[in-house]
């Protein structure tokens, strides 16, 4: 099933695949609230080298008249927070903080989080905000419905879509490549 929905709120669930085996899922969502569209994500996955590791992570994005109001970014591995980060927006600008770090205050606007990339396709968008890195990354269309970025750390994420639907995203990274996969 590609999308479950009731009562304003939707579900895809994605199939975490690395070095051609399952390791893991993504579920997203998007609700209707009083206060604006939720969108969030929460995966788990784990992963075999040398050590064995487990990765959580909850990214949740509440959105208003078109623009982030805020964002939350958790991440553990093997049970020991890795990352927090936080975008809130205040009065005429966006407060940014992560783990530890002082608070950076950021005056442009977000229409569209990595995130929110679950449930809308990023049509005429050059930039999206990654609530992770708490910056923008520069988006590309490489072909009908696929859109490509590099992050800070140098992982390339390809994005590709159906009828606007996000079917697959594919990460290649220094641990090789990571695929999420919608399941049907």
């Amino acid at each position: 099933m590609v999308a479950i929905e009731s009562y304003g709120q939707q579900h895809r669930n994605y199939t975490v695949m690395w070095r051609g085996k399952e390791v893991g899922s993504l579920k997203a969502t998007s609700q209707t609230q009083p206060n604006g569209q939720l969108y969030s994500t929460d995966s788990e996955m784990k992963i075999q080298m040398l050590l064995s590791f487990h990765i959580q992570s909850n990214i949740t994005n509440v959105f208003s008249n078109s623009q982030l109001k805020d964002a939350q970014v958790h991440r553990f591995v093997n049970k020991k927070k890795k990352l927090t980060s936080t975008t809130h927006f205040n009065e005429n600008h966006y407060e940014l903080k992560k783990d530890k770090d002082q608070v950076v205050k950021m005056k442009s606007n977000i229409p569209a989080t990595v995130t929110w990339l679950y449930f809308n396709e990023p049509v005429e968008k050059t930039e999206i905000f990654s609530e992770t890195f708490l910056t923008f990354l520069k988006f590309k269309q490489i072909a009908a419905s696929v859109y490509k970025t590099t992050l800070p750390d140098g992982d390339v994420m390809t994005y590709t879509y159906r009828s606007g639907v996000l079917q697959r995203v594919e990460i290649e990274s220094g641990y090789g490549e990571f695929v999420f996969k919608l399941k049907i």
